[in-house]
C-alpha cells in the first residue's frame, strides 16, 4: 500500500504523516501497528527525497485550497 500516493509537495506529506501516525498507533493496532508505521517511515523517507528532487529541478506545485483546508483541520 502506497500511504502517500496523493502526496505532491511536503506540506501534503506532513498532514498525511500526522494522520497516518494517528490511525495506527501501536496502543490501538498492537504489533500490527508496528509493522505498518515501519512501513509509512520507509515510505515517508523516499517520498521527502524525491519531493526535494522536484525542488531542485522546479516541478514542485504551489499549496492548494484542499491543503490549506486540511492543515485548518489539524489545528
Amino acid at each position: 500500500m502506497n500511504y502517500f500516493e496523493n502526496c505532491k509537495i511536503q506540506e501534503e506529506v506532513k498532514i498525511q504523516y500526522k494522520e497516518l501516525v494517528k490511525k495506527y498507533r501501536p496502543d490501538i493496532y498492537g504489533e500490527k501497528g508496528n509493522d505498518i508505521l515501519k512501513e509509512i517511515h520507509n515510505q515517508l523517507e523516499q517520498v521527502l527525497k524525491n519531493i526535494d528532487k522536484s525542488c531542485f529541478d522546479g516541478t514542485e506545485t504551489v499549496e492548494t485550497d484542499e491543503i490549506r483546508h486540511r492543515k485548518e483541520e489539524l489545528l
